[in-house]
């Protein structure tokens, strides 16, 4: 999982690539369309796993813009 969705967040620049996080969960369910006894407890966490990055990204911005209106408010 970290091979997937870590490249998806640039904290440098501060993106997070929507289609990187598109291109990880369809990697994420091709690996646990497997089944089998040791991917039960995957299975339930890669669909929150897409949507934590999706939840960083908005907080993220929603930080930014509040930044953004304190200094305007300046």
């Amino acid at each position: 999982m970290l091979e997937f969705y870590l490249p998806a967040v640039d904290l440098s620049r501060r993106i997070v690539s929507p289609s990187t996080i598109l291109r990880a969960d369809a990697a994420a369910e091709a690996d646990v369309r497997r089944v089998g006894p040791y991917n039960f407890f995957v299975r339930l966490l890669v669909p929150a796993l897409g949507s934590a990055s999706k939840k960083f990204a908005w907080a993220q911005e929603s930080a930014d813009l509040a930044r953004v209106a304190i200094a305007l408010e300046r």
